[in-house]
């Protein structure tokens, strides 16, 4: 993705000893301004509303702000430097900056591929075993799954990035800054499959499994209308005769609206939220779709495209500003759609932002 983003810029003018030329803004380089504005406008709200609205953190909503952290981050440092790198025909910040390029590359935007697989293991354990989930899924547990994984996406990029400054790296005056790093290629290999891969396919593949335990939770939750209709039926016929007419008219009608409206209820609770919980509790089965589809659309082509490169060593042509494209919208998008499809957090929102709504 964009940790893998090789820097392909032309070192000549700095060969002859001449100025670098730039700034030069292509489309490249303000569509990477657009998104880092957007990015930081976007998840620095929803930062600021976490910050002012205590009663929104719960045990699943810090994994959301873990998510908007991680991009909020990458809006500020990893654009930043990527935006300079973009406007400018060769590299001129030097060899710690680049090492700092490195690090932001792989671990920040690392932290928004795990975040998004997080989200989705969780939901898979909420659906799958929610009687564990809420006896051991407190505020606590959360913040040390996230801890635990910031510190592991660590002690996974270090070694490649100090073995990369200390040993592999060639001379940025003829080759640049490489942000895939000159590391070994077993590093690469590794930190691309797990950091960068792996988070995708397990949103990928949950997401339907996911779906499968919520139709098959609502079926069992949702008794059928016959039998509805025949034991309401039965209780009429056993009722007092002293019970007025209009009364067991409304009655009646009460049990045809059940045994009617039944499937109605089923499908709302399928299409718009997880099973078992209430409206506007802040989990939302929408949530989770929207957030697939961004996973799907924006990490799945450069995922494949940088592990064709990287590890089958095959640039399919075109396909890298594309991909680039679609990767840097996630951090856009990613606050939008929890925002538009969780009513806790819309309010949360307003509070904050539109105090006399």
């Amino acid at each position: 993705m964009d940790s893998n983003r090789t820097n392909t810029t032309n070192v000549t003018a700095l060969l002859n000893g001449s100025t670098i030329e730039g700034p030069n803004w292509t489309f490249t380089p303000s569509f990477t301004l657009f998104i880092q504005l957007s990015a930081f406008v976007n998840n620095g709200a929803m930062v600021v509303v976490f910050a002012r609205n205590a009663a929104l953190i719960t045990p699943f909503t810090v994994y959301l702000f873990n998510l908007f952290a991680s991009n909020f981050i990458v809006s500020i440092f990893f654009y930043s430097i990527e935006l300079i790198n973009e406007l400018y025909s060769a590299w001129w910040l030097g060899y710690a900056m680049c090492t700092m390029f490195q690090y932001t590359s792989w671990v920040l935007t690392g932290s928004m591929c795990i975040a998004h697989g997080t989200i989705a293991l969780n939901r898979l354990w909420a659906v799958s075993f929610p009687v564990s989930y809420r006896r051991y899924h407190k505020k606590r547990f959360a913040v040390a799954v996230i801890a635990t994984l910031w510190i592991s996406l660590h002690i996974i990029v270090i070694p490649g990035l100090v073995l990369d400054a200390v040993w592999y790296r060639p001379p940025m005056e003829t080759n640049g800054c490489n942000i895939n790093t000159d590391a070994p290629q077993a590093w690469l290999w590794f930190a691309q499959l797990v950091i960068m891969d792996t988070p995708v396919v397990i949103v990928v593949a949950v997401y339907p499994i996911i779906c499968y335990k919520t139709i098959q939770r609502n079926r069992a939750r949702v008794r059928p209308a016959g039998a509805t209709g025949t034991k309401m039926a039965s209780r009429r016929q056993r009722a007092p005769s002293t019970v007025s007419p209009s009364v067991r008219s409304d009655l009646e009608a009460s049990v045809s609206v059940r045994a009617g409206g039944e499937k109605q209820i089923e499908h709302r609770m399928l299409c718009c939220r997880l099973p078992g919980v209430r409206r506007g509790n802040g989990h939302g089965f929408l949530a989770l779709t929207l957030m697939t589809s961004t996973v799907l659309l924006c990490y799945s082509p450069a995922s494949v495209y940088f592990t064709l490169y990287i590890c089958f060593n095959i640039d399919v042509p075109g396909m890298f500003s594309k991909v680039m494209i679609l990767y840097e919208l996630a951090a856009v998008l990613d606050p939008i759609w929890f925002m538009l499809s969780l009513s806790s957090l819309r309010a949360a929102f307003r509070r904050t932002f539109i105090p006399c709504h």
